[in-house]
């Protein structure tokens, strides 16, 4: 509660200051007097007197607590009072300091020095440089609280921007100390000050040590605005000679900064790097028109060098990849360039540009081996390139000196040619080295191909086969499909409109839907602007029912005409029109999204820029039109994918994923309009042989095409956009609920029930608990899985034998059918882990594959083999007299001539078409969300996967490489090493509940430990009240993956905490 002082309150109190047997209980009361008091107080206070009264106070230095009432109350002033640092100034503060500070032994009068010396500072810097240098901040620090640490080096950082820092060896390698502390804060204060210090010094400047300490920086920091600055510098420094000698000298490790996050990430880092190897670099022996940067004699050994651009070249998808080459081309006319297959995967790429061509022409014809020019094919291709006019006539030149190596004729001997041994074949590949341009010219593809599909391979290792037939795609490249309306982000792909010529009955009128909508959008809008009742009904029912109040604005629905549909849907608001849309011959669902149908509609992308498309609306309500993606086509790469697509259906102990091929392709869903509107060849490539691509990779083009627009866009985003792209996307709507746990799967049903479409994001808080945020979420939506799965009220499931995985009981109704596959798609559809297990069968019988009885109930099974044991039965389905397989089946008995009619009934109500039939009610349901057709890119043990996450066993290194370690501890504190120690020890069950127990899931998501965001961070938890770290329990922030642990003194201390923590405080949020 604010104070009000009265003017002879405060002069009662200040002549008790002045009085010595009164002065400590004075300066007590003035002390609590501003902690409480309001800014007002000033008006009844003479700051002059008063500054100087504590000054006087502060000289004296009658005792240390003394000195800590005065300056806390020094402190106050500055707080409130702008001009008070120079007033107590006035006074003889700066004298007083200076006296008095080596005096000084307790922590918090130095805590108070420093405080006053900081605002003193960031104030008057130009004052306090005359009285202060800077050491006196360094020289403080170690004896003072990390918080006040951080404030010192806001102070420097603010010096440093104010060009009143001397570029010290020494205040920057104390700088460098605190960068490397234990305490994130710290880190990122130090860090600041260090960056403020380098942007206010010439790059020449810097100290030596200092610029070879920028390389680790760039290399090791999380974020990318420092280490451009740290790129730069390094660059401009080295324009200047002296500073040029001392890095020939002390080279950076090129290899590690130009493949570090930083230099991938940024194309401004990368253009520093590379241009500063050009400065580097002896000068090339190249004309002016193709080398017109300078050079300079100066690195001897450029090994290093060659090996770091290299190793850049290959990545793949990087920034400058021509200024790279060219760096490369440069050095191989003084040093010749050992060819590696990634090299040569790298420069076939490379040379269909004509930028880049002249400089491929320079590192093939330095190759030792000159025939590699033509056997891999690159001559072929920069003969096909037409270079500038400036440089045709040295290119040709090179094209000239390859081509005096007469290329070998390509062909595959008799032996190898009429071979009908794999082995003998594959050993041929291998001992002459043969190479992917080699391998499509000679037979020997379309050879191997058909002694795949003959079943002629044995167990033979077809691993070079394999990388022969992705050298081949690689020597042609995946196309790439230009966007004709050059939308540049995901962001602004969210802000784009399609103009539809919209037909009602007899009317037409042009309408604005945005691409990232479904034509819930249209069908909101069309029932908002007839039936102009609705929106009263509507408001009606948000005022009386309490959770929709609470997350929806009724004043704000009509701008928001796909969440005025969901809402009049989930809540069947009487008068409302459901509604279907025909464009052409096609006629869509309202859950279908605009994007899909514009790919159905379009059969090519460029006639979306003159579409003249009308759009009718019908009230009824029609399915989702089939999810169709059109197949990957390419006439150069057909035979090699024909390849891997007998390799994989034929020999599926042979892997065809190829790492640096997936990555390639996913960094091609970078075009908005292409991938969302699935013209993009790469994702077509990824629907067309997922076999070739790692789980984590097709989960990306799933979420890619199959999800809601804006949900799509919404991840894309955050991968290929920059941050204000990013802000432009729309949140979608969050619909915050409170569970009470005894109710919990009464609550979820109602809520699933009603809000299942994808649009509405669940926030969901537990009655009488702490947790908020994504953790009490994620528990939900385990939590209520495991009741969905254990609930005996309901009949979704054959109880009799789930041993191989929950299956659905036809005695399922359609309802609760319907209800399980909404909850489903908007599960996978929000990326939320479930506890749910489900038999494999039940999506193999959804994908209209043929399901053994003996997968879904193998008792059953068996019983239905001995056929003598089923007479006298009746023909209703076993257990279930209600169901009746045939016209008046509990009227006829089983017997000897119809058994089998019995049999086959049976197994066809259980996991044939007739069980398929009944779960169309599940996948009306599903495709609310999701098409289910869209999940074809994985098999039923991955689909699992995606709805679960994985059980893992995890070793020490594993953990070590995939948590960060902050606040109080790093990776070689005692208890990150107890820590590291125990969890594998723990088997799977324990590692589930403590899954559970820090992340809200009861498994990993895809990618294990590296797939959780944010990463599992380990911090120190500390103890209250004085009670001992090893009576205290971890706890968690399970939305941030966040565990504290304490300082337990023994890993037996540990093991025992931890376990009590995840086996009886897991249920609720009680330690978060």
């Amino acid at each position: 509660m604010a104070v009000t002082l009265s003017k002879n309150a405060f002069l009662n109190v200040l002549n008790r200051i002045k009085k010595p047997e009164t002065l400590f209980d004075g300066l007590q009361v003035l002390s609590e007097m501003f902690i409480f008091a309001s800014e007002d107080i000033y008006a009844y206070i003479n700051i002059d007197q008063f500054a100087e009264a504590l000054n006087s106070i502060l000289g004296q230095f009658r005792s240390e607590d003394v000195a800590i009432l005065a300056t806390q109350c020094m402190m106050h002033l500055l707080t409130f009072h702008g001009q008070a640092i120079k007033i107590l100034s006035n006074y003889g503060l700066i004298d007083n300091l200076k006296q008095t500070m080596p005096k000084v032994k307790s922590q918090q009068l130095l805590e108070n020095y420093l405080n006053i010396l900081c605002t003193y500072a960031m104030e008057t810097p130009f004052d306090f440089i005359r009285h202060f240098k800077t050491m006196i901040f360094f020289e403080i620090m170690p004896k003072v609280s990390i918080i006040e640490q951080r404030r010192a080096l806001q102070a420097v950082a603010f010096l440093a921007q104010e060009h009143l820092i001397s570029n010290s060896i020494e205040y920057y390698h104390i700088i460098i100390k605190y960068m490397s502390d234990e305490d994130q804060s710290l880190r990122n204060s130090a860090s600041r000050a260090f960056q403020q210090m380098l942007n206010s010094s010439s790059p020449q400047s810097v100290p030596y040590s200092v610029l070879s300490f920028l390389p680790n920086l760039i290399v090791s920091s999380p974020e990318i605005t420092p280490s451009i600055g740290y790129s730069s510098i390094l660059y401009n420094a080295a324009k200047d000679s002296s500073v040029l000698r001392y890095f020939v000298e002390k080279t950076p490790n090129f290899s590690q900064l130009l493949t570090c996050n930083a230099c991938l990430s940024n194309a401004t880092i990368a253009s520093n790097i590379l241009k500063l190897i050009q400065i580097l670099l002896p000068q090339p022996k190249l004309p002016k028109s193709i080398w017109s940067g300078k050079s300079y004699t100066c690195v001897k050994d450029t090994k290093p060098i060659i090996q770091a651009l290299i190793s850049y070249l290959t990545i793949g998808n990087i920034f400058h990849e021509v200024h790279a080459v060219s760096l490369l081309g440069a050095i191989s006319t003084i040093t010749p360039i050992q060819h590696t297959s990634e090299l040569i995967g790298a420069l076939l790429r490379l040379a269909r540009t004509s930028k880049a061509a002249p400089y491929v022409a320079c590192v093939v014809y330095s190759f030792p081996d000159k025939q590699i020019a033509h056997r891999s094919g690159i001559v072929p291709i920069l003969e096909s390139v037409h270079v500038h006019t400036t440089q045709a006539q040295f290119y040709n030149e090179m094209l000239r000196k390859i081509n005096e190596s007469k290329p070998v004729e390509i062909y595959a001997p008799a032996m190898i040619a009429y071979s009908q041994d794999m082995k003998e074949i594959v050993e041929y590949i291998r001992k002459n080295h043969m190479m992917p341009y080699e391998f499509l010219k000679s037979s020997l593809l379309d050879k191997v191909k058909n002694m795949i599909l003959a079943g002629i391979s044995g167990k033979v290792d077809l691993s070079p086969i394999v990388d022969l037939a992705f050298g081949v795609i690689q020597y042609y490249s995946i196309p790439s499909e230009k966007d004709p309306l050059k939308i540049s982000s995901f962001g602004a792909f969210s802000q784009k409109v399609m103009n539809f010529k919209l037909k009602m009955n007899t009317n037409q009128r042009n309408l604005n839907v945005p691409l990232t909508s479904s034509f819930l959008w249209v069908e909101g809008w069309y029932n908002m602007n007839s039936k102009k009742s609705l929106m009263t009904k509507l408001k009606t029912l948000i005022q009386t029912d309490y959770y929709l109040s609470e997350f929806i604005d009724a004043d704000s629905l009509s701008a928001n005409h796909e969440i005025f549909a969901l809402i009049c849907r989930a809540y069947n608001v009487d008068g409302y029109s459901k509604c279907s849309f025909a464009i052409d011959n096609y006629t869509f669902s309202a859950y279908d999204t605009v994007t899909f149908a514009l790919s159905v509609v379009c059969p090519a992308i460029h006639m979306l820029r003159s579409s003249n498309i009308t759009l009718k609306i019908i009230e009824q309500e029609s399915p989702r039109y089939p999810f169709t993606i059109q197949k990957f086509e390419s006439s150069e790469l057909t035979r090699a994918l024909d390849l891997l697509s007998a390799i994989s259906s034929k020999r599926p102990d042979v892997s065809i994923v190829n790492t640096s091929f997936s990555i390639e392709i996913t960094s091609k869903f970078s075009s908005p309009l292409c991938t969302l509107m699935m013209f993009e060849p790469a994702i077509r490539l990824v629907y067309s042989m997922p076999s070739m691509f790692p789980l984590e990779d097709r989960m990306a083009a799933f979420r890619s095409v199959a999800n809601h627009p804006l949900l799509s866009c919404r991840e894309l985003s955050t991968k290929f956009d920059s941050k204000s792209d990013q802000s432009l996307i729309t949140d979608f709507l969050r619909h915050r609920i409170i569970v009470d746990r005894p109710y919990l799967y009464k609550k979820g049903k109602e809520v699933f029930n009603r809000m299942s479409a994808s649009q509405f994001f669940l926030d969901i808080l537990f009655e009488g608990e702490k947790g908020i945020g994504d953790g009490p979420t994620k528990a939900f939506y385990t939590d209520f899985s495991v009741e969905l799965a254990s609930n005996k009220n309901i009949y979704l499931w054959r109880r009799e034998n789930d041993e191989c995985g929950l299956f659905p009981s036809f005695a399922a109704s359609e309802k609760d059918l319907e209800f399980f596959g909404g909850f489903l798609s908007k599960s996978i559809s929000h990326n939320r882990l479930l506890d749910l297990p489900l038999n494999p069968s039940f999506f193999k019988l959804l994908r209209g594959q043929e399901v053994s009885i003996m997968e879904v109930d193998p008792m059953l099974g068996r019983s239905l083999e001995v056929k003598d044991g089923l007479f006298g039965l009746d023909f209703c389905y076993p257990g279930h007299p209600e169901i009746k397989m045939v016209d008046a089946g509990e009227s006829i008995e089983v017997n000897e001539q119809n058994v089998d009619d019995y049999v086959r009934l049976v197994k066809d109500f259980t996991c044939g078409n007739k069980m398929r039939e009944k779960l169309q009610s599940f996948l009306d349901g599903f495709n609310k969300n999701l098409q289910f057709n869209s999940l074809s890119l994985f098999s039923e043990n991955e689909f699992l996967f995606l709805i679960n996450g994985i059980d893992m066993k995890v070793t020490e290194d594993y953990l070590r490489n995939n948590i960060v370690v902050e606040h109080g501890y790093d990776m070689k504190s005692p208890e990150i090493e107890m820590f590291v120690k125990l969890i594998p020890t723990f088997d799977r069950e324990t590692f589930s509940k403590f899954v559970r127990f820090v992340t809200g899931c009861a498994h990993l998501p895809v990618k294990g430990l590296a797939g959780l965001e944010p990463k599992l961070t380990i911090a120190k938890r500390i103890t209250e009240g004085g009670q001992s770290p090893d009576e205290t329990l971890p706890s968690v922030m399970t939305c941030t993956n966040y565990f504290k642990l304490p300082q337990y003194s023994c890993i037996e201390v540990m093991r025992e905490r931890i376990l009590l923590a995840i086996n009886e405080c897991a249920v609720s949020f009680e330690l978060s």
